[in-house]
């Protein structure tokens, strides 16, 4: 009887030590899964550079191609390599579509002012593309007294199908002398990232708006 007894009695220990253990394991918390590391948000955001248009090789920028509001096939534009012209090294931006850029367009970032300079190897000339550090107003020719360009505002705000900008440096472009009003082509920029959204309000109404980008 003693010998039962003693059973019983290890048998309620045993018992009694697993419901515990067992219930201490159920009212732990589960551990917390590790936070989902995301990449930047490159296409709204830019990728923390202070100039205008990084130009890294590789980089790549799709764009979404409106007539009259109609979409169109996108415009695939990437860094495709580097050219030397006049002493100065520039990265080669090509279209894969054709669309936004018939040819090759040359960019540089100049090592001083850090303005984005444009080459037009169709009359070997540099141009100003877009100033660092633009002030309103500012203007300057381009091929001649044919166009010019002026900045027209220095925190203009665009909402796109992807992302809603702020702070964006507004460019835009004329047809003639700089007491013109014959609008050609308006631009909009974004430190770290580029060329976020253009409108060509001629007889087309041509509206380009980002809808990628891989930038490094």
């Amino acid at each position: 009887m003693k010998k039962t007894q003693t059973i019983l009695i290890l048998m309620a220990v045993l018992c009694t030590i697993g419901y515990y253990g067992c219930k201490k394991s159920t009212d732990d918390p589960a551990p917390a899964p590790p936070n989902p590391v995301g990449s930047p948000n490159y296409l709204c955001d830019g990728n923390g550079h202070t100039t205008y248009y990084p130009l890294d090789s590789t980089d790549t920028w799709t764009y979404s191609y409106k007539i009259f509001g109609v979409n169109q096939s996108s415009p695939h534009l990437t860094v495709t390599g580097h050219a030397n012209y006049g002493g100065h090294k520039y990265a080669v931006i090509t279209d894969a579509t054709h669309i936004m850029y018939n040819s090759a367009y040359y960019l540089r970032e100049d090592s001083v002012s850090h303005d984005i300079i444009n080459f037009n190897d169709n009359n070997s000339q540099a141009y100003l593309e877009v100033p660092n550090a633009p002030v309103l107003n500012q203007d300057w020719n381009l091929q001649g007294v044919a166009y010019h360009k002026t900045v027209t505002n220095l925190s203009a705000s665009i909402t796109t199908a992807s992302c809603t900008y702020s702070g964006l440096l507004e460019i835009t472009e004329y047809n003639g002398p700089a007491s013109t009003t014959n609008i050609v082509t308006k631009f909009y920029y974004k430190k770290g990232l580029g060329l976020v959204y253009r409108l060509d309000p001629g007889s087309l109404s041509d509206e380009y708006a980002a809808t990628a980008a891989t930038l490094h």
